[in-house]
């Protein structure tokens, strides 16, 4: 039996993007170790990576960039 909380349009949207976000990691997981494994080796060697977004996705920058504690690249 479902409870309320089951039904809720909340619930359904956070099982949605916590699917979505394991359907990424599972079929995208090389891809990101790749780069990851591209970006260390860029700072290793004092380069840089350029982080941008427009609108809403300049979130994603922003994760990057402002974090406290987050290493000046």
């Amino acid at each position: 039996m479902k409870s309320d909380d089951d039904n809720n349009g909340i619930e359904q949207y956070f099982r949605k993007v916590l699917a979505l976000q394991n359907e990424v990691i599972e079929n995208q997981r090389q891809v990101l170790k790749d780069a990851a494994a591209q970006m260390a080796t860029t700072i290793a060697q004092d380069g840089r990576i350029f982080i941008f977004g427009t609108g809403h996705s300049h979130m994603m920058a922003e994760e990057d960039f402002y974090r406290a504690g987050q290493q000046a690249m």
